[in-house]
Order: structure tokens, then C-alpha cells, then sequence
């Protein structure tokens, strides 16, 4: 039986040097004329920190793997990005495709948040179970306190620290003054 999820199709980009603010707009331009809907709506990220600090991740979500077979693959789209958007990218990087883990994540998906850290994770294999067990203990605070948190499974995992991501969102700058986001203590209450 088909069971119903929701996938994150990520691609990394790093545009020219100088080229940033025509790179935007042009993948603005592109996502209005071809990505406002789901399940192909699609949005441009700025990465602050880490290694690919000055990439850009273009993301395409909610989606599935079925619609990723319906994706309007047209010429018109395909010559609009090719046009628009290759000339000033200076670097593709890798596409990856993540899976909301909505056992063990609490996000009601209402905010769209100014700022998210995303934390990632390679599980040693055989201690999944064991990883699960501890989410499900931070989810039940996240829920106490009124948090968003969200756990999201790589689907093609190749070892590379990447298997799993952790996001928090985040309404400002000032959110990151707060130690561990406050949470600590509502999961010593619990626990």
C-alpha cells in the first residue's frame, strides 16, 4: 500500500563571484513562472554557515517520488533555466532528497521561518532504534514547550554525515542567544 509523505528535493548551487543578487533573481524569476505550486513549489535558500557557507540550495518541496515522475519537464522550462540561471552559476553540487520523519518531528508547518539550523547526523548502523528513542523523548518537549522541531531522513545516504537532519526554525538573529533554545529545561521536566 502507497503510503502518503512528504519529500525535500534539494539542489546546491554556488553562483559566479558578483553574480549573486542576478542569481537570485533569476531563480526568483524561474520558481514564479514554473514552481508556485505544490507539489513543485520550489524556494532559494542562503547558506550562513559551514562549509558551504555562500551556496545557495534551491528547494523543491512537498513533493514525492511519483511526482517527481509528473514534474513538468517541458522545453520551455528547461530553456528558461538554461538561459536564465546556468550562465551565472559558477558550480553545481549535490541534489539530495529528504523525507519528513513525521514520527519524530513537531512542526505544525504554519511558520516559514526567517532562519533554521540544521543540524546532520550519520547514525552508526544497528543504532537507529536507538536514535528514534531519544527523538520521540525530545519531540514529547518540543510539544510541552510549543516548539517546532523537525527530523527529516536522507533517502539516498552515502555515508557522507548526511543520513539525517534536524532543523529548528528560528523568527530572528536573537533566537540563537538562547542556550540549546530553552528546551533543556522542559526535557529535564519530563524526563
Amino acid at each position: 500500500e502507497k503510503e502518503d509523505y512528504q519529500m525535500v528535493e534539494i539542489t546546491f548551487m554556488l553562483p559566479k563571484i558578483g553574480m549573486e543578487k542576478a542569481f537570485e533573481d533569476a531563480v526568483k524569476d524561474h520558481n514564479t513562472k514554473f514552481h508556485k505550486e505544490a507539489p513543485y513549489k520550489a524556494n532559494l535558500d542562503y547558506i550562513l554557515t559551514g562549509e558551504e557557507t555562500g551556496w545557495y540550495v534551491w528547494i523543491m518541496a512537498p513533493c514525492t517520488f511519483t511526482d517527481l515522475d509528473k514534474r513538468p519537464n517541458s522545453d520551455a522550462h528547461r530553456a528558461h533555466w538554461d538561459k536564465n540561471i546556468s550562465p551565472l552559476v559558477a558550480e553545481y553540487g549535490r541534489t539530495e532528497y529528504w523525507r519528513f520523519n513525521n514520527e519524530l518531528s513537531h512542526a505544525t508547518g504554519k511558520n516559514s521561518p526567517k532562519l533554521e539550523t540544521i543540524w546532520m547526523f550519520d547514525i552508526k548502523d544497528g543504532d537507529y532504534y536507538r536514535f528514534k528513542a531519544l527523538m520521540e523523548k525530545v519531540k514529547k518537549a518540543h510539544e510541552k514547550k510549543g516548539d517546532e522541531f523537525s527530523i527529516y531522513n536522507n533517502l539516498f545516504s552515502q555515508g557522507n554525515g548526511r543520513q539525517i537532519a534536524m532543523v529548528w526554525p528560528h523568527k530572528n538573529w536573537a533566537d540563537l542567544d538562547i542556550e540549546d533554545g530553552g528546551i533543556k529545561n522542559t526535557f529535564e521536566e519530563i524526563y
